[in-house]
């Protein structure tokens, strides 16, 4: 006789068996299921990269576009004079210098939190800054390099973390065998 879930029904010494193997296959199954898991959260940050390039090649386009210019005059009158260039110079550094410093705590985070998605959007803010003083053209290298160089630590950090957490599931997968 076959039962649904157990296999075969036999002396009660294989029941035991039975109950063991079919709690290896789950183990199994949650082990797999992580293992997937941490391959998809590892490569979350080349998506990250790619958009920071693509966002990048159109800052590149529009690197002579005079923001303000585009403004109507009363809008750019409340607004008020662009940010000086010292000033947004020192907030992508503090803002470069905070994100290095916080790597290694965004990476081992849940990964759904949203920090790395913060940092993104960070890197991608100071592209208008710049154009609000017409001063892209002459910056967009550094605001690419500093984003850029944020964004690769991060990926390579996660990238690492999520090696090492894939190997030890993937020893913990052979011992339940």
């Amino acid at each position: 006789m076959i039962t649904p879930m157990t296999g075969p029904v036999g002396p009660k010494n294989s029941a035991g068996t039975w109950t063991k193997s079919l709690e290896n296959v789950r183990q199994r199954e949650v082990i797999v299921r992580n293992i997937d898991r941490m391959h998809e959260h590892s490569r979350r940050g080349l998506w990250r990269i790619l958009s920071f390039l693509v966002i990048t090649a159109g800052a590149m386009q529009a690197r002579d576009f005079d923001l303000f210019a585009a403004v109507p005059a009363g809008v750019a009158e409340m607004l008020g004079a662009p940010p000086p260039t010292i000033l947004v110079h020192s907030i992508l550094a503090v803002s470069t210098i905070c994100a290095v410093i916080l790597i290694p705590a965004r990476a081992t985070a849940e990964p759904g939190r949203g920090y790395s998605r913060l940092q993104f959007w960070l890197s991608v803010a100071f592209y208008p800054l710049y154009a609000m003083g017409n001063t892209l053209r002459l910056f967009l290298p550094l605001v690419f390099a500093a984003g850029l160089a944020v964004l690769i630590l991060e990926h390579l950090t996660i990238r690492s973390l999520s090696a090492r957490a894939i190997r030890e599931e993937r020893e913990r997968l052979g011992k339940a065998v």
